[in-house]
This record gives structure tokens, sequence and C-alpha cells, in this order.
């Protein structure tokens, strides 16, 4: 019942193309950063933009010891327990000015007793090596044998902890001459709570939004999978109207996220973000039967057909580098794709 009166309540049918009108009064209900490549997400008020994405975001990643390639959830689950915490403002102030003690506390159930401390600041003289995730290999800086060890028990297995400190291209034929770091391919991800929701009506289960792991999440922005029209958001400045007479971050300058590419989705979505166990096959099953790449309607691209897609990876441009964006803010559609037929 409940799947069907989610479904008859939609105006539009998915799959076709069709014009789209501009959509306002959208919100920037949480934003997300994650330290620590496929451990535990920080939901943050408010994050700095950079080059490789938010502050902080994806600079760090256990690898294996042996080949130095990237461990995530897909072969360790148990990282999604991992919780990492940063100092207040430090994914806000400007690169450098988290002051010499400042540091990255690295802590799971397993080892309470024993947390890590990973300083924000880079260390003169530290060793510098190069690690591999997926296609890229570049330099990384070796947080060290005590961050090493405590990860290695922590996984059963030979790892270290690395620090980004490379140069890493986006996909060029989606998004030339930008950069990421530890992510799996570009610097931001942008999700729908309405999506969220059709997932989960489609599955009779309310997973949170952590499955998808997202950085940027907006709601009353237009339905379920809409974001698949978006070509470009904007988040205004500081925080909706509401908030903003009493909050002098809205003078902050508005930031503009262009969606460049959908998010192919894998079993790192069937891992309970707070038991670090695989809970069956949903919520992957459901998105799967209501929004893969055929489903959608990109029929020009062969190798979405049957590949689940949740969320559009994105991007900003160098004038908005510096820029904070706020939970809270109010969003805007400001250009859309007039058909999926179209996006190559």
């Amino acid at each position: 019942k409940r799947l069907q009166t989610f479904w008859s309540s939609r105006t539009t049918q998915r799959g076709t193309d069709r014009p789209r009108a501009m959509a306002g009064g959208g919100r920037l209900s949480e934003v997300f950063v994650y330290p620590i490549k496929s451990c535990k997400g920080i939901s943050v008020k408010a994050a700095r933009v950079t080059k490789t994405g938010f502050k902080f975001d994806r600079q760090w990643m256990v690898v294996d010891q042996e080949k130095m390639r990237f461990i995530s959830q897909r072969n360790h689950p148990k990282l999604a327990r991992v919780n990492v915490e940063l100092p207040p403002n430090a994914c806000t102030i400007a690169p450098g000015e988290e002051g010499a003690e400042a540091a990255m506390v690295v802590s799971a159930p397993e080892l309470m007793e024993r947390p890590i401390y990973i300083p924000l600041q880079r260390k003169l003289g530290s060793v510098v090596g190069q690690a591999r995730v997926w296609e890229w290999t570049g330099d990384v800086v070796d947080e060290g044998d005590g961050a090493a060890e405590w990860f290695s028990e922590l996984l059963g297995a030979k790892c270290r902890l690395v620090r980004f400190s490379g140069f890493r291209n986006t996909e060029e034929a989606y998004a030339p001459d930008n950069e990421t770091a530890f992510a799996d391919g570009f610097p931001f991800l942008v999700t729908s709570k309405e999506s969220l929701e059709a997932v989960n009506a489609q599955s009779g289960i309310d997973f949170p939004m952590n499955r998808f792991r997202p950085n940027v999440v907006v709601e009353k922005c237009g339905g379920a999978f809409d974001e698949d029209y978006w070509s470009a958001i904007e988040v205004k400045r500081g925080h909706s109207a509401q908030n903003s007479a009493q909050d002098s971050s809205s003078s902050d300058p508005a930031c503009c996220f262009t969606l460049v590419k959908p998010c192919s989705r894998c079993k790192v979505t069937t891992v309970n973000q707070a038991t670090g166990t695989v809970d069956g096959k949903e919520p992957l099953q459901s998105l799967t039967a209501i929004h893969s790449g055929s489903k959608a309607g990109f029929t020009n691209k062969r190798t979405f057909a049957n590949v689940p897609l949740f969320g559009w990876n994105a991007i900003c441009g160098p004038d908005m580098l510096g820029r904070i964006v706020h939970s809270g803010s109010s969003v805007e559609v400001t250009e859309r794709r007039q058909s999926l037929s179209d996006f190559t």
C-alpha cells in the first residue's frame, strides 16, 4: 500500500523526454564530509569548498600494506564503524589555520580505549610514497606506524593510513580540468531526500541517507530522481530566509554546483553504516528495480543501461573555491537538461 500510494502520487513519467520548469524553494538539508575514505562520515553545519571537494573530505584512506591499494567497505565493511572527529570549524577555516595541535581523532568500538590522533597540519619530513585508488596512482604521505598498527588490528590485515598529497584529475569525458582526492571519481556527490523516499517506498524499509554517502543532500527541489534533469544548482548564501536574519553567515556568497555524471551504486549501499555488516541485497535491489540507467532514460549511454543510479557527481568552478556552504541554506535549480537522451 505504501508503494502504491507513493507512485500514484507522482505526476510525471520517468524515462521520457520532457521539458522541465525551473525550481526554487529547495533546501540544503545536510552537508557531509568523510575525512577517511570508507569510514564514518561527519554531518557538519558548514563546509569550505576546495579544489578537491569539501575541506578534509576523503583526504585520507586505508591501503593494503603490500600493494598500497585502497581498502573500502566493499571488502572491509567494518570500516563503517570507524568514527572520525574533527575540531570545531575545521571544515570552514582557511587551510593551514587549524593550529599545530589540531588533530583528527579516530576511534572504533572494538578499540574504544585506544583512539588515535592524526595531525591536521602536514608534518615536515613526512614519508612520501605512492598509493592507488581505482585507476589512479599518485603521491601520498604515510601517517606512521601507530596508525598502521591500529587499522591492521581492527581489520585483521596489514594496512596503512595515508594522506593525499598528489594531483588527481576527474574523468575527462565529464569534467575536464577538475580535480578530486580519494573520492571514487569526483569532488562532490549530490542526492535528494525525495529520491531516498522512492527507494524506501519500493523496499518497504526506511533506509537512512548514509547508505549512499553523499556530500550534499537537498530537498524540495523536485520529485524523486528529478536531479537527473538538473545541470546546476545554486546554494544561496547563508541560511534559509527564515534563519538568515539571525545568522551573520548569510553574508557568505552563493555557491554553484554543476552536476556532471550520475552516480552508479555498488554493494556498499548494502552495508549497515551503524553495525558495519551487510544487510542482504537492499537497498541496491530496490534501486535497481526503479532507477537503473535504462529505466531513468539514459538511452545514449549503454554503460548505464542495467546499472543502479542514485545521486549525481558534481563539481564547482574555480570561482567557487573558498566559499562556505551552510546546511539549512536555500537551494535553487538554475540549469536543467532538456532530455536524458542528449546526455553525453
